[in-house]
């Protein structure tokens, strides 16, 4: 399985979203379980009451050994 880059770079959820687990449609920065990451959001299309939809996902930067 495909695992989302870890260098730092925007994911976009809407063709990626089957490689970030734990961030759908909540206000929590998750991956995997663990809090990470910055999302940002749209959600000029709702009107009270519905949750911000997920638009991407910007990942920290990845440790050295890592990259």
């Amino acid at each position: 399985m495909e695992t989302a880059p870890l260098d730092g770079t925007e994911v976009d959820l809407w063709t990626n979203f089957g490689r970030i687990t734990g961030c759908a449609f909540t206000h929590h920065h998750w991956l995997n379980g663990e809090p990470v990451g910055e999302m940002g959001w749209f959600d000029e299309r709702f009107d009270g009451g519905m949750p911000p939809v997920p638009t991407h996902w910007m990942l920290p930067p990845a440790p050295p050994e890592d990259m």
